[in-house]
């Protein structure tokens, strides 16, 4: 029966390993996290190392310097400024017709874009970036920051409030969380949970899709009547403990192929990103996480695909 059983693993391993769909898949989704992940954080790094020449249209009118004031404390990772901003526009008597004109300039590349302020910005309105490249978050994430310390600042101007020392009025209070473990204290920065999510989505999607790949595998069997010719040499339980454990070991080959590339990826994409990213946000995978991650493909692989 053992030997029997290890036929039918072994039938199973290479007839889908030799698929051209085992190898696309195998290869696309590497390529696909490259082209997903990696390349817009390498492009979003190298655009994120240039200082942006800008100007400011203040609508509201006051602002101008404020502005200007709140965007140079932006900095690249190698300490210059985010901005550097050229020139203010203050309330301008036909705002369309110098947003066509600031287009243009844009167009010719003489500035990288210019920020328009308008008047419904202190009441619950949003301002506007224009700019020929808006593909970067992180220009963004920097961009609404100044404008807001630039809305409250005239917002408080407006009820005639002091404006003054206004870094340590709106300085934002960060809390650490400390994880308590056997090992000691770990800093919690939202990496363990963003983990989880990525692995438990691994896991529904790998479950149903090995399966079903095992429930398939029979109906093949069923429709083209082999299966009464393979149950008069082996029996019932070795040809289906066969099936599963063979789609599981091509399930398991798929995954260490994919485990070894996402961890290059992984590795590049986080280093790039923590260049220009201020959230602090890393995913972490310790080795318990991956042992318990085994332990319930396994579970689960062996009770979904024997329902299947």
């Amino acid at each position: 029966p053992h030997r029997k059983l290890w036929l039918v693993i072994r039938r199973e391993y290479k007839l889908r390993v030799r698929t051209r769909t085992f190898v696309l898949t195998t290869v696309g989704i590497p390529a696909l996290m490259i082209g997903a992940f990696v390349i817009p954080v390498y492009l979003a790094s190298r655009h994120a190392g240039h200082t942006l020449r800008i100007e400011v249209v203040d609508r509201v009118g006051g602002l101008g310097s404020l502005a200007v004031s709140r965007l140079e404390t932006h900095k690249l990772p190698n300490g210059k400024p985010l901005f550097d901003v050229v020139g203010t526009i203050e309330r301008p008597a036909d705002a369309a017709r110098t947003i066509r004109q600031l287009s243009e300039t844009v167009r010719a590349g003489t500035i990288s874009g210019f920020l328009v302020l308008p008047p419904q910005m202190l009441t619950r309105g949003g301002a506007e970036f224009y700019t020929r490249n808006p593909g970067d978050f992180a220009l963004r994430t920097s961009l609404e920051n100044a404008v807001t310390q630039v809305a409250v600042g005239g917002r408080l101007a407006a009820v005639n409030a002091h404006v003054g020392g206004l870094d340590s009025l709106l300085s934002r209070v960060k809390i650490g969380v400390v994880q308590i473990n056997r090992k000691g204290e770990t800093k919690e920065k939202g990496q363990t949970f963003a983990a989880a999510i990525v692995l438990a989505i691994i896991l529904y999607a790998s479950l149903l899709m090995y399966g079903i790949a095992t429930m398939r595998s029979i109906q093949e069997e069923k429709s083209t009547r082999i299966m009464e010719i393979l149950l008069s040499s082996v029996r019932p339980f070795p040809l289906l403990a066969g099936k599963i454990l063979g789609v599981g070991a091509v399930g398991f080959t798929q995954f260490l192929i994919w485990a070894l590339a996402g961890a290059a990826v992984v590795g590049y994409g986080a280093e790039m990103f923590s260049m220009f990213s201020t959230s602090g946000l890393h995913l972490s995978f310790p080795i318990g996480l991956w042992f318990w991650f085994v332990v319930y493909f396994l579970g689960g692989y062996l009770l979904y695909s024997s329902m299947f």
